[in-house]
């Protein structure tokens, strides 16, 4: 007789990768937030930290794809 599996397998691989999907959605959100919050504050520079959320989310989907 085989052991009754308590958990399916092959779904948390599945998880893991919608998490990482919603992970970079986030950082995509709050890049756009910062353009629109930070230009009264940081003027032109606000494209930095903008930029380094909008590189940050590309690199977290092209890891979890």
């Amino acid at each position: 007789m085989t052991e009754r599996q308590v958990f399916d397998p092959g779904l948390q691989p599945e998880r893991t990768a919608l998490a990482w999907r919603r992970t970079a959605l986030a950082l995509t959100v709050a890049a756009l937030v910062a353009v629109r919050i930070l230009p009264e504050t940081l003027g032109l520079w606000t494209v930095l930290p903008a930029g380094a959320g909008l590189v940050a989310a590309v690199a977290v989907l092209v890891a979890a794809h």
